[in-house]
């Protein structure tokens, strides 16, 4: 990544963070106006706390409008100077600022939302407990459960290029813990894929089929 992409990309976060100070503050200098003695200190963890989900939501909505402003991600192999670099970081951001929200329990279909409407994807009715998912780059059917401490990547980035492919799961899909699913990867209906697996980039797994194995083979059809 170029020295360019990365001032750029600080001084972007750097904004982000710091835009949404004085509203907050200008909400307790209000407050402190409206409220004084028993009362202001009654209501204090109230207002602070809708302080902090205010400036919560205030990032997230900048770090969207950023990553509205840059090329839309595009499947391929890039330059890590390119435009589409500088997409795929505006997308972590978002992923990694909503991914707060997830922590803070905000619930899931919510937050499925957020990411489908943020980044054009498909999220079905799904069961995640995957250590890291990249919902920028990955479509997923419904009656699909991804298995604890599993990652499902959509780049890969090697020497200076990065690889961006999405990732398509169909419906009635398990993917075993501690699995890892790399970019281009396509993953029929109704598929398992056994614990502790590695399915490597572009691997397009049959429908209806058990796969084990660091790569996985196919084992036997269900």
């Amino acid at each position: 990544m170029s020295n360019s992409i990365k001032k750029d990309f600080t001084i972007v976060v750097g904004l982000i963070i710091t835009l949404p100070l004085p509203f907050i503050g200008f909400m307790l200098w209000v407050y402190s106006e409206l409220l004084s003695g028993l009362w202001f200190y009654l209501f204090l963890p109230l207002m602070l706390m809708t302080c902090f989900f205010t400036y919560l939501v205030s990032i997230i909505g900048l770090s969207i409008f950023y990553y509205k402003l840059q090329e839309p991600l595009k499947e391929g192999v890039f330059s890590t100077d390119s435009k589409e670099m500088k997409s795929w970081i505006a997308s972590q951001l978002v992923l990694n600022i909503i991914a707060f929200f997830r922590n803070l329990r905000i619930p899931p279909p919510a937050i499925r939302r957020l990411y489908c409407n943020t980044f054009r994807t498909r999220f079905g009715n799904i069961l995640v407990h995957a250590g890291f998912v990249e919902h920028s780059l990955v479509d997923v059917g419904d009656n699909v459960v991804i298995g604890n401490n599993s990652e499902i990547w959509g780049h890969m980035i090697k020497g200076d290029e990065i690889i961006i492919k999405k990732v398509r799961i169909g419906n009635n899909v398990t993917i075993g813990a501690k699995s890892l699913v790399m970019p281009g990867v396509e993953i029929g209906n109704g598929t398992i894929v056994g614990a502790c697996s590695l399915v490597p980039k572009n691997k397009k797994l049959e429908p209806n089929s058990l796969y084990l194995g660091i790569p996985v083979r196919k084992v036997k059809d269900l």
